[in-house]
C-alpha cells in the first residue's frame, strides 16, 4: 500500500489512517471508509485509488489524494447575532487565520480575532507528537472583553464586565474520529466590574490558576440541524492556591445531544449541566441562560448561577432544499425547554424551574445557521433572532 502525488502532506501521516492491510482481502467497503477518513482531515479536495501489478506478481494499492489548490493557509470570516427585541443585542464577528503542515508532523497555528460583545484574541500551536498524530501538546494565549447583563426579575440592572488575559498549555489525545481529550495548565488576569448600572456584584482584579480538562465527541451526519448521532462535550477546572491562583474553586459543565429522524421529521434532544462542586466560584465564572433556544421566552443572558439544568428538545422539518453553493436548506420547527439555575450571588433573588417555549423558521446557509423564532413561556413572550448556533 503506497500513498503518491503529495507535495505539502506528509505520506507517512496519511497511511496511519489507512486500516487496509497488505496480505488481506481488500473490500471496496474497506477501502472506501480508508478513503473517508483520509478526505476527512479536510487537507484534500479528491482522493482515489488504484490497484498496481501483474496477476502473478505482487500487487500494489496506489492512493491518490489530490491536495487542495487553495492553502495551506486559510482565512475564515464568521458572524453571530443574537436579539431578543426588547433591548438586548449581541453581535460578533469573527476572522480566523489558520495555517497548516507547518512541519512533518502536521503542526497547526491557528489565531483569531472578535470584536463586538465578545472581543478576544486568541492564538494556539497545535503540535502532534508522533507519525499517527495520537499525541499532541498544544501551547495558547488569549486575552478578551466580555460584557452581560445582570437581571432582577425582567429587569435589566447593570452591565457586568469582565477581561480576562490568559495563557495555558495542554495536552491530549485524538480519539479516531469520535473527539478529542485534553488536558493542561491554564493561568489567567482577570479583572471584573461593573461597567453601568447598580453595583449588585463586586469588582475584582485578581489571579486564577490550576488544571483544566476538556472532552469533546462528535458523531452526528451535519454540523447544523443533524439529522442522525450524537455528541457530548465536557470540560472541568479546578483553580488552586497551589498552582499560582487567588482563589480555590471548582467548574464543572456537561453538555450532550442525540439526534433521530423518522422520514422528513427530526427530533433533537440536548441536556447540559453546570456545578461549581459547592466552592466559592466567582461571580465572572457563572452559568448563563436566557435567549434564542436557551429559554426563548426571556432576555439574552436573563439568568445567572454557580448551578444549573438544562434540557432542550427540537422538532424541525426541511421543507425546502437549498442549491449547495447557497446551504443545505429551509427548516420549520419548535422546541421545549426546561431549566432550573440555583446557587446565584447573595445579592440576587433566587429562582427555580423555569420553562419556555418556540417556534421558528430556519435556514442554514454558507453563512451558517440562522432562526428566527416566537418564544412563550408562563406569561410572558418573545420574538428572537439568531445568526449561529444556539
Amino acid at each position: 500500500i503506497r500513498v503518491e502525488g503529495l507535495d505539502r502532506t506528509n505520506p507517512a501521516v496519511v497511511e496511519t489512517l489507512v486500516e487496509s492491510e497488505p496480505g488481506q482481502p481488500l473490500t471496496e467497503a474497506k477501502v472506501a471508509t480508508d478513503l473517508r477518513r483520509i478526505f476527512g482531515t479536510g487537507d484534500y479536495e479528491a482522493i482515489s485509488y488504484r490497484v498496481a501489478g501483474g496477476a502473478e506478481g505482487p500487487r500494489a494499492m496506489l492512493i491518490e489524494p489530490v491536495e487542495k489548490s487553495w492553502g495551506p493557509d486559510y482565512l475564515r470570516f464568521g458572524l453571530a447575532l443574537a436579539s431578543d427585541f426588547a433591548g438586548d443585542n449581541q453581535f460578533n464577528v469573527r476572522a480566523q487565520y489558520r495555517r497548516t503542515w507547518l512541519n512533518s508532523l502536521g503542526a497547526e497555528w491557528v489565531s483569531e480575532v472578535q470584536v463586538g460583545q465578545h472581543a478576544f484574541f486568541g492564538t494556539e500551536w497545535y503540535q502532534p507528537l508522533n507519525v499517527a498524530g495520537q499525541w499532541f501538546v498544544a501551547p495558547s494565549f488569549d486575552a478578551g472583553v466580555r460584557t452581560r447583563g445582570v437581571f432582577i426579575d425582567q429587569d435589566k440592572v447593570a452591565d457586568y464586565r469582565t477581561t480576562v488575559i490568559e495563557g495555558g498549555i495542554d495536552g491530549g489525545a485524538r480519539l479516531g474520529t469520535w473527539g478529542e481529550l485534553r488536558v493542561g495548565y491554564v493561568r489567567s488576569n482577570v479583572h471584573a466590574r461593573v461597567d453601568t448600572g447598580s453595583t449588585l456584584l463586586p469588582s475584582v482584579r485578581e489571579t486564577t490558576a490550576g488544571l483544566r480538562a476538556a472532552l469533546f465527541i462528535d458523531q452526528t451526519d451535519q454540523a447544523w440541524f443533524p439529522r442522525e448521532g450524537y455528541g457530548a462535550v465536557g470540560t472541568a477546572y479546578r483553580a488552586t492556591t497551589g498552582l499560582g491562583s487567588d482563589l480555590t474553586y471548582s467548574r464543572v459543565e456537561l453538555a450532550g445531544r442525540v439526534a433521530k429522524s423518522w422520514g422528513p421529521h427530526t427530533l433533537n434532544l440536548a441536556v447540559s449541566g453546570g456545578t461549581a462542586l459547592d466552592s466559592d466560584m466567582p461571580a465572572y465564572e457563572s452559568f448563563t441562560l436566557g435567549g434564542p433556544l436557551r429559554l426563548s421566552a426571556y432576555r439574552l443572558d436573563q439568568f445567572a448561577g454557580r448551578q444549573y439544568a438544562f434540557s432542550r428538545l427540537v422538532y424541525y422539518n426541511r421543507t425546502i432544499r437549498l442549491p449547495e453553493l447557497l446551504g443545505s436548506g429551509v427548516f420549520v420547527g419548535g422546541s421545549a425547554e426546561v431549566a432550573r439555575i440555583t446557587d446565584r450571588s447573595e445579592r440576587l433573588p433566587p429562582i427555580g424551574t423555569v420553562w419556555s417555549a418556540s417556534t421558528f423558521l430556519a435556514a442554514v446557509t454558507f453563512l451558517g445557521p440562522g432562526y428566527l423564532g416566537v418564544g412563550v413561556g408562563p406569561g410572558r413572550w418573545s420574538l428572537y433572532l439568531l445568526l449561529g448556533a444556539p
